[in-house]
């Protein structure tokens, strides 16, 4: 496991724990990755912040707090109307299923499109698998299929800080509630975890001192390339670990892209991510579904961020500015990801974020 050199902290320092739970139930489905019966429930999704000097966290801008709830990210007094944050569109389903992105950011939102594996008609093609991806759209409340969701961050500070990922973030299998379910599918570890996603948008920021309404202003952010305050981060956890039959299925594209024996030991393993809708007619061959089989369809990938499982040093992700900012996160199993295929599901994980701010490094 590769570490990174212990940074100094200044006697400033300000520290953010944030905390982001989702048990998620894979049920299992009889063929390939994308399959609409491949699906995960979502069980929980619990959110604490703890803060310890100059920043506080909140899901409209408005109600800012050392604790933000699930109740805090869905709930009617709190979003969703012309008292807190009426625009809102926090996706919180109870079902998930794999999807797929190049992170391509429209109007503020992630493009992810929704694929469904089917079997070609076409000439020599006839009874393969094929793949198949629709467009999807995020929408508010208990329905999608990946979670997203926009929160703020308040720092009072006189300049700009640092935002780590700490040790103990990233996404596990939960052996707990596996061991508690009756149903013997669901009590071993499929390493499905091994193809989580977890992106972060920051759509804006907006200096309070010289702000009348820092609240409106920042809610109606809005991602744009060419504006110095935005960005986004691509995060892949466990990128380093594989399991054995995830190894061995997709190396001869059974229900994947296929992957080569080098990029397997690749960390992170190169991935193509769905960048546009692919219709039934355009036969794309599933075990050729990366840019290599078709530049239309596909773009490689490069995550941001990527940490080993139980990774033990603090991971630099971003640098926020003092005031209000606004961030919008995703989090999805990416049907692309070598170890997404059916054998993995029928399981149960959690996502986990702990979030450090610490002086910006070199200042």
């Amino acid at each position: 496991m590769k570490t990174t050199k212990k940074q100094k902290k200044s006697n400033l320092k300000v520290s953010l724990l944030l905390l982001l739970l989702a048990a998620v139930l894979l049920i299992s489905s009889t063929y390939a990755w994308f399959v609409s019966q491949n699906t995960a429930e979502v069980s929980t999704l619990q959110v604490k912040i703890e803060t310890v000097e100059g920043i506080q966290i909140s899901s409209n801008a408005k109600n800012w707090t050392s604790t933000l709830t699930n109740e805090m990210i869905t709930g009617a007094d709190y979003v969703g109307s012309e008292l807190n944050y009426k625009d809102a569109v926090n996706q919180v389903p109870s079902i998930l299923k794999p999807v797929s992105t190049i992170g391509e950011i429209d109007k503020g939102k992630q493009k992810m499109f929704l694929g469904k594996v089917l079997t070609s008609k076409t000439g020599t093609n006839k009874g393969k698998y094929i793949l198949t991806a629709t467009p999807e759209t995020d929408t508010h409340g208990l329905t999608g299929n990946y979670i997203t969701f926009d929160f703020f961050i308040n720092l009072e500070s006189t300049s700009a800080k640092d935002l780590y990922l700490q040790p103990g973030s990233g996404v596990v299998w939960n052996g707990e509630r596996a061991a508690a379910d009756t149903n013997a599918a669901y009590k071993n570890d499929k390493g499905l975890q091994n193809a989580a996603r977890i992106a972060f948008i920051v759509e804006g920021n907006v200096d309070t001192s010289n702000t009348e309404d820092a609240s409106t202003a920042v809610q109606n952010k809005i991602y744009n390339q060419a504006d110095a305050d935005c960005g986004k981060y691509l995060w892949e956890p466990n990128s380093s670990t594989h399991t054995t039959n995830a190894i061995n299925q997709s190396l001869a594209g059974r229900d994947t892209p296929i992957y080569t024996t080098a990029e397997q030991a690749a960390n992170p393993v190169p991935y193509s991510g769905v960048k546009t809708a692919i219709e039934e007619k355009d036969d794309m061959i599933l075990a050729n579904a990366n840019v290599a089989g078709n530049t239309s369809f596909f773009a490689a990938m490069t995550p941001t961020l990527f940490t080993d499982t139980g990774f033990t040093q603090r991971q630099k992700l971003m640098t926020i500015k003092p005031g209000y900012t606004k961030v919008r996160a995703y989090m999805w199993i990416e049907g692309q990801d070598m170890d997404c295929y059916t054998g993995a599901s029928g399981t149960y994980l959690d996502f986990n974020l702990k979030f450090e701010v610490d002086t910006v490094t070199g200042a």
